[in-house]
């Protein structure tokens, strides 16, 4: 499996994994309190955010799987970590969120820690 075909499926895990969390917040945010079942099962089965969610993260699943085969479990899993957060970041304008600098400073971390799995010393 070459290079560029690895990056395009990291890139677009990390891509679909940050979309779906993004339509279960939508979907999410209009759940109504108080909490009542008939009408939560209601809802969720008419709610095209579910769907769509549960689909990109199958889609994500997949190709995590495929991943596996060829890539070291750390560096995949560090990777998609650091895409997914950089993603989610963006998608945080959409939902009116904003992180604080803790946050910002666990994404050096693992950005550090990504680039320390990957130093070689020969």
């Amino acid at each position: 499996m070459s290079f560029a075909y690895k990056a395009v499926l990291l890139l677009t895990i990390s891509f679909c994994t940050a979309t779906a969390q993004f339509l279960f917040s939508s979907y999410a945010k209009e759940l109504q309190t108080p909490f009542y079942f008939k009408q939560w099962l209601t809802y969720s089965i008419c709610n095209p955010f579910l769907y769509a969610g549960m689909l990109l993260y199958g889609m994500s699943f997949v190709m995590f799987v495929m991943l596996l085969r060829v890539m070291p479990v750390p560096i995949l899993t560090m990777s998609i970590v650091i895409l997914l957060t950089v993603i989610l970041c963006i998608y945080n304008s959409f939902l009116g969120e904003r992180l604080n600098y803790i946050q910002y400073i666990g994404l050096l971390f693992a950005i550090l820690g990504m680039v320390g799995l990957n130093w070689k010393f020969d």
